[in-house]
């Protein structure tokens, strides 16, 4: 119909994240966070949004925490992941010049990033915007700090839901650069994730 639906979860069970996302789905175009506490775990819903191609949706989502826990004193690490995930989306969207802005912000803040894990996840986001781009020796050598801040194996993702987010970012990268080889090759990283994930 016509009337719009608000999604408004608390998290209570801690499946927020995935609410947002079915949400979504159901056409729901405005999502909330309960209270600022509750915002910092609702920032896990920001890889399920992107993942399935939720752009627009997402970078609502992922203002709304930013301003929510940007100012907040002990939310440092979701605001920042907040923060990525605005750039993320705005790439996404094809907003490739504003992409450009947020992304060299967020790099320039990467480095008071309180891990090595969200160091690693900005540059990889930063990479797939430069692949988006069709800047694909930058986009790998970002892919590759990522990596490397990870301990050096793709296998290691940045995110413990979505493991194979580096070789997939990597696989996305070598199937717009026209290097079929490169792709297979991190194809079968992926399936060995996927192959060693519990069930």
């Amino acid at each position: 119909g016509n009337i719009p639906v608000e999604f408004h979860p608390h998290c209570n069970s801690g499946q927020a994240p995935l609410c947002y996302l079915e949400g979504v789905k159901l056409g729901m175009r405005v999502l909330h966070t309960a209270t600022p506490p509750l915002a910092s775990p609702t920032t896990d819903a920001l890889p399920y949004l992107d993942r399935a191609g939720f752009a627009e949706q997402g970078e609502a989502l992922a203002r709304e925490l930013y301003d929510v826990l940007a100012n907040l004193s002990g939310h440092g690490t979701a605001a920042f992941n907040a923060q990525m995930y605005i750039a993320r989306f705005v790439s996404m969207q094809n907003r490739l010049d504003e992409a450009d802005a947020l992304f060299r912000t967020l790099l320039e803040a990467s480095e008071q990033a309180e891990t090595d894990v969200q160091r690693a996840r900005a540059h990889l986001l930063y990479g797939s915007h430069l692949a988006r781009r069709g800047r694909f020796e930058e986009a790998e050598r970002e892919m590759l700090i990522a990596v490397d801040l990870q301990g050096g194996d793709p296998r290691h993702g940045t995110w413990v839901v979505q493991r194979d987010d580096v070789v997939v970012a990597f696989i996305a990268l070598y199937e717009a650069w026209d290097k079929p080889d490169k792709a297979e090759e991190y194809r079968r990283l992926r399936d060995e994730i996927l192959t060693a994930a519990p069930q």
